[in-house]
């Protein structure tokens, strides 16, 4: 990855039309929270590398995580970029 070409087109607004566009069309009731991530191989993962449960009913109590494992996001990387390729 060229960092500096990434912060440059994030700096300057240059990537916006793009990802707007990129936004628009992958608009979708698919969308199951906050992170859900969509990768360019057509696979999705919600809340990767996380096992919560509810305290209380969903949406009214609140989230308690059990397990975190920031371990999977090298991997989700590596796939996003070998499908992009």
């Amino acid at each position: 990855m060229d960092l500096d070409a990434l912060t440059g087109a994030l700096d300057t607004g240059a990537a916006r039309r793009s990802l707007m566009d990129q936004a628009e069309h992958a608009a979708t009731d698919a969308v199951r929270g906050s992170p859900h991530l969509f990768l360019p191989d057509g696979t999705d993962v919600h809340n990767p590398g996380v096992e919560l449960r509810w305290n209380g009913r969903k949406g009214i109590g609140f989230p308690v995580v059990d397990r975190d494992d920031p371990s999977v996001y090298l991997d989700l990387v590596r796939r996003s970029v070998a499908a992009a390729a």
